[in-house]
C-alpha cells in the first residue's frame, strides 16, 4: 500500500489525488471521495473522482468552478 510519504507533495497536487486509484487499482471515477472542505471537493472532482461534500455546518456553497455530486450533512447519509 502506498503512503503519503511516497508522494512528498500535498493537495491540490494531482499526485496526491492519484494515491487512491493507484493503491486500489481502480479508476478515480468509480470511487467516492468525501470531504468537508470545498477546495478538496473541487480538487478531487477535477481529478475525476465522484465527490461528496459533508457540509456539517450548513455553509453556503463556495464558487470554485466544480461542484460535489452529492451533499450530505452527516457521514451516515452517504450511500452504502
Amino acid at each position: 500500500m502506498l503512503s503519503v510519504d511516497a508522494v512528498k507533495t500535498y493537495k491540490p497536487s494531482p499526485d496526491v489525488y492519484a494515491l487512491g486509484p493507484r493503491a486500489l487499482g481502480i479508476p478515480a471515477g468509480v470511487l467516492l471521495f468525501v470531504s468537508s472542505n470545498a477546495w478538496d471537493v473541487a480538487g478531487a472532482k477535477a481529478f475525476g473522482y465522484q465527490v461528496a461534500w459533508c457540509n456539517r455546518a450548513g455553509a453556503p456553497e463556495e464558487e470554485l468552478g466544480l461542484r460535489a455530486d452529492l451533499v450530505v450533512s452527516r457521514l451516515d447519509q452517504l450511500p452504502a
